[in-house]
């Protein structure tokens, strides 16, 4: 009988391309022993919600009064998928009503400035206009958070310096939140996907706050949000957390209660202190099949423009994916006011109308503008050495996307080879796109990539995105040869072996096919030989295409009687098996 292992369709294949890039003059000569990582394309890991920052405490604003050329190339900078970072998220402040700012650095009127008033709808110009300006290039996807409730809700008559949520005020708070989220999208045509209870529940500061314990949290789901939300129909996700630290408290009460765990759908938190948490993980999240976004981080000391701050970040990133497994991931700010400051990504110089941009948004635009909403992270090998990979991809369309930052001082080789693949088959290139002291997401030449394995060169402190796309590609063996069963042959004769292979109903033309034969004796198959042909129809154990199909002539006179196995390659991956019997 037929190898019950020959199959007419390959699982996916692969195109990619590594590039090996050159070092600016006078740049130490790269790693003489090359690092390598591993890409398992087939297993998959988180999906990607997206990535984010915001235009809370009127930086929404300060962006909207810039002269137009200027707000039109910060814009592009910030959500352009071609000429910047395409950010694929918007972070908003649901308005508290506050008082203690002013116009370039405060908080937002609140809809529900008095207990005994009705709602408001004006106030929040400029983060609408921000989430407006994010639709036209395709965001699609806004949370919000709120960092006080109404002074008049809590405990303090107010919203800043902490103060709690007043007990008898647990129905009002539900209420306020439906109707932030119904009246966004009757009043202004913004459809919230997902809102935040309270940001930073761990802390009472000077600005905007509001304390939470997690058992408040469980007595205010359970009771009020629930309840409210299912018969307000509100379909917008429950965010719970953002503790000021990279940890799921406050969450982890409302996750180990089962009354309460299906009342929240994301675990955030930001990512402040120490090592922000890079290996930090969140097992009761992942447990109870939560979402885990980290939505806000930033530099809150002296602003470093530079390449050093960019990688800094890049490796966060990839640390949080690979780690905690975050599906979003936020800065603080895309923009505000403060020159001398880390907090956004760009600098307004509002009295001159300048703006000034850091490399950490293009650094992290190298993951934010390539790895897209609905992508899987899939897993990677440790490349180590300074050496940082994670790769990831779109399971509808087969498009990849790798990641790798080199944190060395030096340029580094980097081996990768790819995992998880029945055949590959390079039909087009991958291009590469590199942020380094010089270069910012710039275009590199495309290169392609042949069997399996794969070399580049990373410049010292870069981070280099490759892009790529893979295909599904059916084969087909051929008459005289059976597909399914056991084709008998005399030896010494000569024998056709032919196969289709296409992609989209489409025929593959040139693809590097080999023939292989091994000798099954009692059911086992032995080494595969390369054939040999002493015809000129074939150049050693390479396929022939011609009349839309790839052709051998396979001599069977130096064989013996008995069960062989033919082995198809293609690109140096196995299509296809068959058997023969000589006699």
């Amino acid at each position: 009988m037929a190898n019950a292992s020959v199959r007419k369709f390959l699982s996916t294949i692969l195109i990619f391309v590594l590039v090996v890039s050159s070092l600016p003059t006078g740049e130490a000569t790269a790693q003489e022993n090359p690092i390598s990582s591993t890409i398992y394309l087939d297993d998959i890991r988180q999906e990607i919600d997206g990535f984010g920052a915001s235009g809370a405490f009127q930086q929404a604003r300060n962006l909207m009064n810039f002269p137009e050329k200027e707000r039109s190339e910060i814009l592009d900078l910030l959500f352009s998928t071609t000429d910047g970072a395409g950010f694929s998220m918007v972070r908003n402040m649901v308005g508290d009503g506050g008082t203690w700012g002013n116009e370039i650095d405060g908080p937002t009127p609140t809809i529900w400035p008095e207990e005994d008033g009705g709602f408001v709808w004006t106030g929040d110009e400029d983060q609408i206009w921000l989430m407006n300006q994010a639709k036209e290039y395709g965001v699609d996807k806004f949370m919000s958070t709120v960092w006080s409730p109404p002074a008049w809700m809590k405990t303090n008559n107010s919203v800043t310096n902490g103060g709690e949520l007043k007990e008898d005020m647990y129905q009002e708070y539900a209420d306020y939140l439906s109707a932030y989220i119904r009246g966004y999208k009757e009043q202004h045509g913004i459809e919230i996907d997902a809102i935040s209870l309270a940001n930073e529940p761990n802390l009472s500061v000077g600005y905007s706050s509001s304390r939470w314990t997690g058992d408040q949290f469980k007595r205010f789901i359970a009771d009020y949000l629930t309840p409210t939300f299912e018969e307000d129909e509100i379909t917008a996700q429950v965010i719970l957390g953002e503790n000021s630290s990279f940890i799921e408290e406050p969450a982890i009460p409302v996750l180990k209660d089962p009354e309460t765990r299906d009342g929240i759908d994301i675990v955030a938190a930001h990512a402040y202190g120490g090592d922000r948490g890079a290996y930090n993980t969140f097992p009761l999240a992942k447990k109870y099949d939560k979402r885990i976004w980290q939505t806000e981080t930033s530099n809150l000391g002296k602003n470093d423009p530079s390449i050093d701050d960019g990688v800094y970040w890049a490796k966060l990133i990839q640390n949080q994916m690979t780690n905690a497994e975050v599906n979003a991931w936020f800065y603080w700010w895309f923009v505000a006011y403060k020159l001398d400051k880390g907090e956004p990504l760009i600098n307004l110089d509002t009295q001159n109308n300048e703006y000034f941009v850091n490399k950490r948004l293009y650094t992290i635009g190298n993951y934010s503008r390539f790895v897209r909403p609905g992508f899987n992270r899939v897993s990677t090998s440790e490349a180590g050495s300074g050496v940082y990979v994670s790769a990831y991809k779109n399971t509808d369309t087969g498009e990849y996307v790798i990641v790798t930052v080199n944190d060395n001082d030096t340029a580094s080789n980097l081996n990768l080879d790819f995992a998880g693949f029945n055949a590959s088959y390079v039909t087009d290139s991958v291009t590469p796109y590199r942020t380094s002291e010089t270069e910012n997401l710039a275009q590199l030449t495309d290169i392609s990539v042949k069997n399996g394995e794969f070399k580049t060169e990373l410049p010292a402190k870069s981070v280099t995105t490759f892009v790529g796309k893979a295909q599904d590609v059916s084969s087909n063996v051929l008459k005289p040869v059976n597909q399914d069963e056991v084709t008998n042959v005399k030896l010494g004769r000569t024998l056709p072996v032919k196969f289709e292979l296409t992609t989209a109903g489409e025929p593959i033309t040139n693809a590097n096919a080999e023939l292989y034969v091994a000798e099954v004796t009692d059911g086992v198959v032995g080494p595969k030989v390369e054939v040999t042909s002493k015809g000129e129809a074939n150049e050693g154990n390479i396929f022939r295409y011609a009349g839309n199909k790839y052709n051998y002539n396979f001599n069977t006179k130096s064989l013996s009687e008995g069960t062989y196995q033919l082995i198809i390659d293609v690109n140096g991956y196995t299509v296809e098996t068959v058997e023969i019997n000589l006699e």
